[in-house]
């Protein structure tokens, strides 16, 4: 469902496909897609700063394109990355449109969490608000409960809500009606936009380049709290030392120590295509069957993580995926 563009929970009932615009006649439906993504294209410059440059440009251009409105603008303010890059962005743009003052401050829109402070970016957000011309409007995250409103945003969804976090979202849009605002930035999924690039990681794996595998995955695997050791050695036994053991037929050797190590402790563990896939646990087996989820979802992880794939196919099954557009 994540993943497809058009299947809804309803039989019958499919969604437009992003980019496409559909003409009911009397007798005929004609559905036309006016724009795509060409993952092909592929923009060469002469260096790191060159790139980073190019990248400002274009994020520069696509928040100016959206402070055009007839009316209030405003930005959600988490303190990560996405959404202060869009804000501080906003902020400079509205600044140069009244480079002799009297432009109004752009009004954000957080919620913070004074109790939850695992989850509080309080920081960040200041360093935000520091920059001047931010009118900043605030709620308490955590005295919020997910289940409020739940069966009206249910009755709104037309189905089970992905989003645990929705709650949150709808509260600071009650904000934002209340101070007239009727246009909001967010940085939603910035991170899948631009990419974590862990099919990088893959791509050296299956090419054998494992110093540089090394190299990367040490920044990676700082950045992400991931225990270095432990993540290298997966990616090594996965694409370096199982494809040797496959050809030379140890691989099938492996399974009967295990077996017997299982017996001598009389204890019996699920192999993997054994185990109950995890989205099973809550659907009844005969449902399942009767829609080949299985089949289904066998061909989605081999799109997603086959052999063939690289990066640059991963991101762009990412930001093209039902869930995201």
């Amino acid at each position: 469902m994540l993943f497809d563009k058009t299947i809804t929970f309803y039989e019958q009932v499919l969604r437009l496909p992003p980019a496409h615009s559909l003409i009911v006649g009397l007798e005929t439906l004609e559905l036309n897609c006016y724009w795509e993504l060409d993952p092909n294209y592929e923009l060469r410059l002469e260096s790191d700063a060159a790139y980073v440059e190019q990248f400002r440009a274009i994020f520069t251009e696509a928040v100016h394109c959206r402070l055009r409105s007839a009316f209030p603008i405003g930005t959600m303010l988490s303190g990560g990355l996405d959404s202060s890059s869009i804000t501080c962005t906003a902020t400079q743009l509205l600044e140069q449109s009244h480079p002799k003052g009297g432009g109004s401050k752009l009004p954000t829109f957080t919620a913070v969490f004074n109790e939850i402070t695992a989850s509080d970016e309080q920081d960040y957000i200041q360093a935000v608000i520091a920059q001047g011309q931010i009118e900043s409007h605030v709620i308490q995250g955590d005295q919020l409960s997910p289940w409020t409103e739940i069966q009206q945003v249910l009755s709104q969804q037309d189905e089970p809500l992905f989003a645990c976090n929705l709650h949150l979202t709808r509260a600071l849009y009650k904000v934002a009606q209340a101070k007239q605002v009727r246009v909001i930035l967010d940085g939603f999924d910035g991170d899948m936009a631009v990419s974590h690039g862990v099919g990088y990681l893959r791509e050296l794996a299956r090419a054998g380049h494992w110093l540089k595998l090394a190299q990367e995955m040490q920044g990676f695997a700082l950045s992400f709290n991931y225990a270095f050791p432990q993540l290298y050695w997966s990616y090594l036994y996965r694409y370096g030392l199982r494809p040797i053991l496959k050809r030379t037929k140890l691989l099938k050797v492996l399974p009967k120590i295990q077996k017997i190590k299982q017996n001598s402790f009389g204890t019996k563990t699920k192999t993997r295509a054994e185990a109950s896939p995890p989205w099973s646990l809550p659907l009844q087996p005969t449902f399942t069957e009767e829609i080949h989820l299985r089949e289904r979802y066998q061909q989605l992880y081999q799109a997603r993580f086959g052999p063939s794939q690289c990066q640059r196919q991963e991101h762009y099954q990412d930001v093209t995926s039902g869930l995201i557009s």
